[in-house]
């Protein structure tokens, strides 16, 4: 099926050598995001190179670049990093830091790629990235079946099934995978798509797969995500009952994954009992979801003491060290992690302007009238945003790319 309409798609689309280019680099970039973060480092120079190219040949404008905001808050973003290492003591961190934080600096320039192509162009790179979800899912269910029993007693210690990169980054990117296949099902009547079915099978396997996965970053961006696209589609049409239909529809799934999923209820007896501990009063680090809530706890503390320009981003781990002394000085250096809040990591490291450079890029794709007729744009800036609430994935070469890559990606895609 996905031949034929690959075939159809060269009678249709106009594909130019420049085109071409930035698909193939971009199908690079996807395959590198699964499998190899050498070509995931390659592809993130290789398409700001392509749009310069094409600004020095004058096939794109320069206003492609200048106008448009988010291009300015992720350069911001970058220099308010690169700012507080004047303050920053600890150099060799600060400058291991500032290379994770280079997409932001180069990633921008995508938008020049993505300006080449047209509507049928982003519609094949979605498949693209569609199929290489797949893959990337049969290669962990594999791993999971011919090691069954031993994942399902892992997922007793808070552990999930072999991913090909980390379990909470994969499952954001199988929840962007379920999107892209929703908004594409009800952009035409439901049989006319002739791809129709094929998203709807890649939807189905998303939606089941991330319930056996059971990470729940992944699974809140899902549904929220979903129950976003849903309602504000439906809203458009004014069909009211549905959206009442759907709030049901949405909340019950998750009781019928309890009890036909293993691996979900087990994440949700973990869950509970890191809970019920933590209210008790419990503070032992050697349960995982204790960790993240005592990281806040202690970036909390480091906040307030960084002020309004923060720490620096060289001295975050001093400062938030110097705040597990005050607040668990028991728990050993190894178990001392990090804030699990992007936010609060940013403006522990940047202060107030880093802060606010990171807000102005998740929530401003919610101010564009063209995004709630795409509406994946806003599914992924929703899931990003639950993401930057539990985890800092911007401190990793794989989330920030990703982020960057889809919020310029998906911003770039024509309405017509």
């Amino acid at each position: 099926m996905v031949q034929r309409y690959l075939q159809s798609f060269k009678q249709e689309s106009n594909l130019s050598r420049d085109s071409a280019l930035v698909v193939f680099a971009s199908t690079l970039f996807f395959a590198g995001l699964f499998f190899s973060k050498a070509l995931l480092s390659i592809t993130t120079a290789l398409l700001p190179l392509l749009a310069v190219a094409f600004f020095i040949q004058k096939k794109i404008d320069k206003k492609i670049f200048l106008y448009h905001p988010l291009f300015w808050f992720s350069i911001l973003y970058f220099l308010s990093v690169l700012i507080s290492g004047l303050y920053s003591s600890n150099t060799e961190y600060f400058l291991e830091r500032l290379r994770i934080k280079l997409p932001f600096l180069i990633l921008p320039l995508t938008l020049g790629a993505f300006a080449i192509l047209n509507k049928n162009h982003f519609r094949l790179l979605k498949i693209i990235f569609l199929c290489i979800v797949m893959i990337a899912i049969s290669f962990s269910v594999f791993n999971f079946i011919i090691d069954f029993e031993n994942v399902m007693e892992s997922y007793k210690y808070a552990k999930v099934l072999p991913t090909p990169i980390h379990h909470i980054r994969f499952s954001l990117l199988v929840a962007l995978a379920a999107f892209i296949c929703l908004t594409e099902l009800i952009k035409k009547p439901f049989f006319a798509d002739k791809l129709w079915y094929f998203f709807v099978i890649v939807l189905l396997i998303c939606f089941v797969y991330l319930h056996i996965l059971a990470v729940r970053s992944g699974l809140l961006a899902l549904y929220g995500g979903l129950f976003l696209i849903l309602v504000l589609e439906l809203f458009r049409r004014k069909k009211y009952l549905f959206i009442f239909i759907s709030c049901l529809f949405l909340i019950a799934l998750p009781f019928l994954a309890y009890h036909t999923i293993p691996t979900f209820a087990q994440k949700y007896h973990y869950m509970k009992h890191d809970i019920g501990m933590y209210k008790a009063g419990e503070r032992e680090v050697a349960y995982s979801d204790m960790r993240r809530l005592i990281s806040l706890e202690a970036g909390l503390i480091a906040a307030k003491e960084g002020g309004f320009t923060g720490h620096g981003y060289g001295d975050i781990r001093e400062a938030v060290d110097g705040a597990y002394e005050k607040l668990k000085p028991e728990v050993p250096v190894e178990n001392r992690t990090l804030p699990h809040n992007q936010f609060l990591f940013s403006f522990i490291g940047g202060g107030v302007l880093t802060l606010l450079m990171l807000f102005l890029m998740t929530f401003f794709p919610f101010f564009s009238k063209k995004n709630y007729v795409l509406l994946t744009p806003l599914a992924f800036q929703f899931s990003q945003f639950t993401s930057f609430m539990t985890e800092h994935p911007l401190e990793t070469q794989i989330g920030a790319a990703f982020f960057l890559f889809f919020l310029f990606f998906l911003g770039s895609e024509k309405e017509k």
